[in-house]
Formats: structure tokens, sequence, C-alpha cells
């Protein structure tokens, strides 16, 4: 009688710890900026930059001034079709803030901002869509 009431908590402590574990996401990078255009993350979570621009891109913060500028790259260039995975670590999350800035795009003859970065959130993620009129 003891051993399944046992049994059944540690089913439950190891459900209730695999729930905690770090998440993936990814995010596209499109001519416009992101989508989803916000995430809900935490440190140790990866995310995955998909490029389907069309375009070479990068996601870059510039830190500095305008005349000093100090570039942090968050990837490298991507070309089109291509993808890079980050694992986001405090030291990352410090430097990025709350939002990611619009990706630099590239054509080959000129670069360019998209029009949209993404908001990053620290907290859970909403269980339902604020809004019954969009796809969340």
């Amino acid at each position: 009688m003891k051993l399944p009431t046992r049994m059944t908590l540690a089913i439950c402590f190891g459900l209730m710890a695999t729930s905690s574990q770090a998440a993936e996401h990814e995010i596209f990078i499109t001519k416009n900026g992101y989508f989803p255009s916000t995430l809900y993350i935490s440190v140790g979570d990866t995310v995955t930059f998909n490029n389907i621009s069309g375009r070479t891109a990068i996601v870059a913060k510039n830190t500095g001034s305008y005349y000093y500028p100090n570039w942090v790259t968050f990837t490298p260039w991507v070309g089109n079709k291509g993808k890079h995975q980050m694992v986001l670590n405090s030291g990352t999350l410090s430097t990025i803030g709350s939002s990611i800035p619009a990706p630099i795009l590239s054509d080959g003859y000129s670069s360019y901002y998209a029009k949209n970065g993404a908001n990053l959130s620290y907290y859970s993620a909403p269980l339902s869509c604020p809004d019954n009129r969009v796809l969340c």
C-alpha cells in the first residue's frame, strides 16, 4: 500500500521538475522584423533565429553612440534560409535587455534595418490570447 503512494509522489515530483527545464524558442527573421514579436524567455532557454527574409541578416545592438558605435553582435551573418541557435545566459540577457533590436538585412549591395524588433518578457506566457480577433 505504501509503495504505490510513494511511486505516485515520485512521478508527480518528477513531472514538476521537468516543467522548469529550459525551453526552446524559434523566431523568424522576416523583411519586416521578427515573428513572433514577443518571446517569453528565461535564463538557459535556447533561441533559434530562422532567416526567411530573402536577405542575409545579422542581429546586433549598438551599445555606444551614433558617432562612436559599439556593436554587440548576437548572431553571425545568417544567409537566407539559414539558422543560428544560441543559449540565453545571464550575460547575454543583461546585454539584450527587454528587446531584440531589429535585424540588419543585406542584399549584397546595401544594408538596412528591418522595420521591427522583438520584445522579450521574463514572465510566463499568457494561457489565452487577450484579443480573440488575432492569432497569438
